[in-house]
This record gives structure tokens, C-alpha cells and sequence, in this order.
């Protein structure tokens, strides 16, 4: 489009809500040169690939879930990091489906609600259903372990018949963390549980998988924190642990 008639069209805009501006060729030169020093200044931010802590200290666990080390939610512009995955998919970007369900304002009423409904509804099996909480509680600080002891055994909620609460519990213990039910999955190949491990230190609840080879393979490379390179990915590590729930064990006989 022509310089003057695109003049004209600024010129002779007058939409409902806006704010019409009369510039001549001097004064338009000006305001874009204005526009690019602004933009010059703006801070440049990392994107965020991994979901939960990050390099300056922040835990990011969505587009606008910003944390600091106490907990407490913070503004999005206190961080290096930016979420794109609503904008971009690629290698290097945390994807938009990887974003926590939070409800806010943070408390904790929701919680105690939540164990006095296990207390009464899972009956006898109420003790198993905190134990298999509590592994998700473990999960979460699955780099800790790894750094304390150089090992960190997978949980296995295990049970031969269908129906005893495996799932509820599994989704009492996920859920508190923001990862449900994005980061609750069935049918997988090893290879993509693997990929879930490394791209947040949120745990990976698997339920009723129906592949015990696959299971089996991400239960050893778990364990000690075994570092995987593949031509797609590089060079990667799990930052997360996977809480498991089936009707038969994880590790084949010959392994």
C-alpha cells in the first residue's frame, strides 16, 4: 500500500472506542522510532520447558501459576520465564496441555476435605489409599532422593481384583499436586512415559496400564535416574517419578 494512501485510511479511521490521530510523514517517522525503543527495552525472557522450578528459583507451573520457594503465587513478570506453549509448540516448550489445574485462591480446607471424603468412602482401605497419597507426596521431591540415597524405588499400588480403589486413591494423591488429569495417563509406550518424566518434576500417575513391558522399562530407567540419548530428543533425564496402579507387578521375571 502506498505511504499517502495509508495516511489517509490513519487519518480517516474513526471507530467507536477508538482514537483518531492526524500525523504527517514527520510525526509518523517519530512514533514508530518511539515504538521501537520501547521495544527495545523490553526484558528478555526464557521459555519455560520444563514444568516447576526454574534457574531463577520460581516454580511455573502454567501460563499465569508463577510460585516462589515459599509457595506463595507471584506475578508472572517476576520471572525470567515465559509460558509459550499457548502460543508455539516445539522442542524446548513446555506444552500447553502440560499446564497444572489450580484453583484459586490457594487453601487448604480443599485438602482436608478431600481426606475426610477417603476416610469415609474407601472404608477399609483407607490406609492403603493414604499410603499410595503419601507416594505422591515422595514423588514430588524424586531429585532429592535420587542426590540423597542415587535411588528411588517406583510405587506400585497393586491389587489382583478390579474395583478396590487403586484409581481413587491414585487421583487423591495426584490432584493436590495440579497434575490431574494432565498428567494422568493409561495406554502408553515406554518411550512417551519417558518423555513425561523429563518434561516436569510433577509425578506421572500411570493407571491400569495395559503394557507390562513398557512399565517395566520405565520402572529401571526411574530407579537410578538413568539418563537416556535418542537422535530425536539428545540427551535427557527424568525430573519426575511415576506412581503406578495395575493388577499384576511391573518388573518382568528375566529382569
Amino acid at each position: 500500500m502506498r505511504k499517502d494512501r495509508f495516511m489517509q485510511q490513519i487519518n480517516q479511521s474513526s471507530h467507536e472506542g477508538g482514537l483518531t490521530c492526524s500525523f504527517n510523514d514527520y510525526q509518523l517517522a517519530e512514533f514508530v522510532q518511539h515504538k521501537l525503543r520501547n521495544l527495545r527495552r523490553l526484558p528478555h525472557k526464557k521459555a519455560v520447558h520444563t514444568v516447576g522450578p526454574q534457574q531463577d528459583g520460581y516454580w511455573v507451573l502454567g501460563p499465569s501459576l508463577y510460585f516462589n520457594d515459599g509457595g506463595e503465587l507471584v506475578d508472572a513478570d517476576n520471572s525470567d520465564y515465559t509460558w509459550l506453549g499457548q502460543l508455539y509448540e516445539g522442542p524446548g516448550i513446555a506444552p500447553k496441555n502440560a499446564a497444572c489445574i489450580i484453583h484459586l485462591p490457594l487453601c487448604f480446607n480443599a485438602l482436608t476435605g478431600m481426606y475426610l471424603w477417603a476416610r469415609i468412602n474407601m472404608k477399609h482401605n483407607f490406609i492403603p489409599c493414604m499410603l499410595v497419597a503419601g507416594s505422591y507426596v515422595m514423588a514430588m521431591h524424586y531429585t532429592t532422593i535420587l542426590k540423597q540415597f542415587l535411588f528411588c524405588p517406583v510405587p506400585l499400588a497393586y491389587g489382583v481384583k478390579s474395583g478396590t480403589g487403586k484409581t481413587t486413591a491414585s487421583i487423591i494423591g495426584q490432584a493436590p499436586t495440579g497434575a490431574y488429569p494432565s498428567r494422568f495417563v493409561s495406554r502408553a509406550s515406554s518411550q512417551k512415559y519417558t518423555e513425561m518424566c523429563c518434561s516436569s518434576y510433577l509425578p506421572l500417575a500411570v493407571d491400569d496400564p495395559k503394557s507390562r513391558s513398557a512399565i517395566s522399562d520405565l520402572s529401571i530407567a526411574l530407579f537410578n535416574g538413568a539418563t537416556e540419548a535418542t537422535i530425536k530428543h539428545g540427551t535427557r533425564s527424568p525430573h519426575s517419578m511415576a506412581v503406578i496402579t495395575a493388577n499384576f507387578t511391573t518388573i518382568d521375571k528375566e529382569k
